[in-house]
C-alpha cells in the first residue's frame, strides 16, 4: 500500500496496512494506526494518532518521522532523517537516523531483549521524558541529551557526547567515551557496583554528580558543584569542584591524576598515590591510608584519621584536626605543619629530612600523644604543644619561637639535642623532662624551665634556667646561663657539676663528686658531693643550708639571719649576719666572720692576708 498524503490524510479513525506501505505526508487518525509490513518513508512524514505500531522494519528514506502519539517499535528503523516522538515509546528494535537526531518527548520503554541501540552519527539522542529499560542494555552510538531518568538497564553505553541532566541506573557498568557535560544534578548508579567509566573529560556549570559505583576519570574533571563517588575511584587527570568531593571507596591515581581541587576533598577510604604526587587544592579529610605518593599537600586545612606515607614532601598549609591516629611519614622528604594542629588522638610524624611544626599544637584540643623524627635535617618546632600522654622528639629540635611543651600525664623527650634562640618551657605533671643530647650548645636558647628532668649533656641558655628535680646523666654537666635554679632536688649523676652563672639552690644537691658555681649563689638547701665544692661569687643564704664534701671554698656570704654549717674543709671570703655559722675541718679565713649566733670551727683555722675578727655570740 502506498500513502501519498502530501496534501494531508486525516479525518479517519483508524489505520491498519497488514502488508508492505510506503508513506509520504501527514497520516492522521483519532484512534490507532498499525503497520504491520515494512514501511518506507518517501518523504517527511508526521503521523497523529492514539498509538502508531510498526510491527516490522522501517526505511526512513533519509526523511524525518514525527510522531504524535505513543510508539511501538517491533522492526529495526533506519536511515531516518530524524526521529520525534510526542508520546510514550516502546523501543523493541533499534533505530538509525542519518540526519536530524532522535526526540523521545514522553516517556520510553525498552521491550524485546538483548541491546538496543540508537545511532546517529555527529546528531543527538534526546530523552525528555523517563526511560525503563526492562533490564535491556542501551547503547546511544550519537550524542546524549539526557533531561530524565534512564533505569532499570543492565548497562549502558554513550559513545559520543553526552550531556546529563538526570539519573542513570544500571544492574552492570556504565561506559561514557565521549566528553559528558552535566546540565543537572545528576546519579549515575550500578546496582551490582560495576566499573562507570569516562574516557573523555567531564564537565559542567555548577550541577552535582553522584556515581553509586566504581569509577573511572580518565580524562579531566572540572566545574561541578560536588561530586560524589562511592564504590572504588581510578583518577587519572585532574579533578576540580566549586564545592566538595566525597570519595567514599579506595581511591587510586593514575597516569597524570593527582591534583584535586574544591572546597573540600574528603577520601573514606584508602589512597594508592601511584607514585605521583597528591596536590589538593582547598580543604582536606583523610579518612583512610594514603600510600604510594611522591610529594603530598594541602593548601586547605585538614581533617587527618590515618596514616600518610609519601616518598617526598609532606605540606600541610591549613590548620590540622586529628579524626584518628595519624602517621605522617616520608621516606625521602621533609613533613611540614605550617598551622595548627589539634584533635584527641596520637600523632607520630616521621621523616629523615626534616619535620617542622610551625602552629601550636593541642591549644584547642590535647592530642593524645606526639612522636617526631626528623632525621638529620631535625625538627623545627615554632610553638607550644600540648598533649595528654608522652611527647618524644625523635632528633635534633631548633626552636623558630618561644614554646611551652605541656603534657598532663606524660613524658617529654629530647633524644637529640635542643638549639634556638627562643624561650623552652616543658611542664610535665607527674612525669619527667629528657635532655639526652643538652640544649643550646649550638645556638643558645633565651631561656629553659622545665619541673622534673634528666639532663645527659650540657644546656647553655642566654637567659635563665630552671629545674624542679633533676638528674644529671653520662658524665661531667655544665649549666651555663644569667642564674641557674634548683627547685627541687640534684642527683648529680656521680659526677661533676658546674655552673657557668649564678644559681639558685632551693633543695638538696647530692651525688656529685664537684660542685663549682662561677656566679652569685643563692643557697637555701643542702649540697653534697665527694669532693670540692667552689663558690667563686658571693653566696646569699636565703635558708638554713649544709654543705658536704671534701673542700668547700665560698665568696662572702651574706647571712641573712640564716645558718651554716660546712661538713668540709673550707676557705671563706667573709661573712655578715649569719645565724650561726659552723665549720667541720679546717678553716681558712681571708676576711671576717660576723654573726648572730654561734660560730664553730672543729679544725684548724687560719687567717690569711692580716688578721680577722671573728664576731659571734659564742665563738669556739
Amino acid at each position: 500500500m502506498t500513502i501519498d498524503a502530501a496534501a494531508g490524510f486525516s479525518n479517519i479513525g483508524s489505520l491498519t496496512s497488514t502488508g508492505p506501505t510506503k508513506i509520504d505526508g501527514a497520516v492522521g487518525t483519532s484512534s490507532f494506526q498499525r503497520y504491520d509490513g515494512a514501511v518506507t518513508l518517501l518523504g517527511a512524514t508526521d503521523l497523529t494518532a492514539s498509538n502508531v505500531t510498526f510491527g516490522s522494519t522501517v526505511d526512513g528514506g533519509a526523511s524525518p518521522l514525527n510522531v504524535t502519539g505513543d510508539l511501538f517499535i517491533d522492526g529495526a528503523v533506519t536511515n531516518l532523517g530524524g526521529l520525534d516522538v510526542v508520546g510514550i515509546t516502546d523501543l523493541g528494535a533499534d533505530i538509525t537516523t542519518v540526519s536530524g537526531g532522535q526526540t523521545y518527548n514522553g516517556s520510553v520503554i525498552l521491550s524485546g531483549s538483548g541491546t538496543r541501540t540508537l545511532t546517529g552519527s555527529g546528531q543527538t539522542v534526546s530523552f525528555l521524558g523517563d526511560l525503563d529499560g526492562g533490564g535491556l542494555a542501551l547503547h546511544v552510538n550519537s550524542n546524549l541529551n539526557l533531561q530524565a531518568d534512564l533505569s532499570n538497564l543492565s548497562s549502558f553505553e554513550a559513545q559520543q557526547t553526552a550531556t546529563l541532566a538526570g539519573n542513570i541506573t544500571t544492574a552492570a557498568g556504565q561506559q561514557f567515551d565521549a566528553a559528558v557535560t552535566v546540565g543537572g544534578d545528576s546519579v549515575l548508579n550500578s546496582t551490582s557496583s560495576a566499573l562507570v567509566q569516562f574516557d573523555s573529560t567531564v564537565s559542567s556549570s555548577g550541577s552535582n554528580l553522584d556515581i553509586v559505583a566504581d569509577t573511572r576519570f580518565k580524562l579531566a574533571v572540572s566545574g561541578l558543584y560536588d561530586l560524589s563517588v562511592s564504590g572504588d575511584a581510578t583518577i587519572e587527570n585532574t579533578v576540580t569542584t566549586t564545592n566538595d568531593q566525597t570519595f567514599s571507596g579506595p581511591v587510586t591515581v593514575a597516569v597524570t591524576g593527582g591534583q584535586f581541587t574544591g572546597n573540600l576533598v574528603a577520601f573514606g577510604s584508602t589512597v594508592d598515590g601511584g607514585t605521583r604526587n597528591l596536590d589538593i587544592i582547598g580543604n582536606a579529610s583523610i579518612g583512610g591510608a594514603v600510600t604510594g605518593v611522591a610529594a603530598f599537600d594541602v593548601s586547605g586545612a585538614t581533617d587527618l584519621g590515618a596514616n600518610v606515607t609519601s616518598t617526598n614532601t609532606q605540606t600541610y598549609t591549613g590548620a590540622v584536626t586529628l579524626s584518628g591516629d595519624a602517621t605522617a611519614k616520608s621516606t625521602g622528604g621533609s613533613v611540614v605543619f605550617s598551622s595548627t594542629i589539634d584533635g584527641g588522638q596520637t600523632l607520630v610524624v616521621d621523616t629523615s629530612t626534616g619535620a617542622t611544626l610551625t602552629g601550636s599544637v593541642g591549644q584547642s584540643t590535647r592530642l593524645a600523644g606526639l612522636s617526631v623524627s626528623g632525621g638529620l635535617a631535625g625538627i623545627s618546632v615554632g610553638d607550644s604543644i600540648a598533649t595528654v600522654g608522652d611527647q618524644e622528639f625523635s632528633s635534633g629540635v631548633t626552636l623558630t619561637g618561644d614554646a611551652t611543651l605541656n603534657s598532663t600525664s606524660g613524658n617529654v623527650t629530647f633524644a637529640g639535642q635542643v638549639n634556638g634562640g627562643k624561650a623552652l618551657v616543658v611542664e610535665t605533671d607527674g612525669g619527667v623532662a629528657t635532655f639526652t643530647q643538652g640544649a643550646g650548645l649550638v645556638t643558645c636558647l633565651t631561656s629553659l624551665t622545665t619541673g622534673s628532668a634528666i639532663v645527659s649533656a650540657d644546656v647553655k641558655t642566654s637567659g635563665n634556667q630552671s629545674y624542679g628535680n633533676l638528674t644529671l646523666t653520662g658524665g661531667d654537666r655544665e649549666l651555663t646561663a644569667t642564674l641557674v635554679t634548683f627547685g627541687g632536688d640534684v642527683d648529680g649523676g656521680n659526677a661533676a657539676i658546674e655552673v657557668k652563672g649564678s644559681t639558685g639552690i632551693d633543695e638538696t644537691i647530692s651525688n656529685a663528686t664537684t660542685i663549682t658555681v662561677t656566679g652569685v649563689t643563692d643557697l637555701s638547701g643542702n649540697v653534697i658531693t665527694s669532693g670540692k665544692q667552689d663558690y667563686q661569687s658571693s653566696v646569699v643564704l636565703t635558708g638554713a643550708s649544709v654543705l658536704t664534701g671534701s673542700d668547700a671554698t665560698l665568696g662572702s656570704i651574706t647571712g641573712n639571719n640564716q645558718s651554716l654549717e660546712i661538713n668540709a674543709a673550707a676557705v671563706l671570703s667573709g661573712g655578715t649576719n649569719l645565724a650561726s655559722l659552723s665549720v667541720i675541718g679546717t678553716t681558712n679565713l681571708t676576711a671576717d666572720m660576723e654573726s648572730n649566733g654561734n660560730q664553730s670551727y672543729t679544725g684548724k683555722v687560719t687567717s690569711i692576708g692580716g688578721n680577722r675578727n671573728l664576731n659571734g655570740s659564742t665563738v669556739s
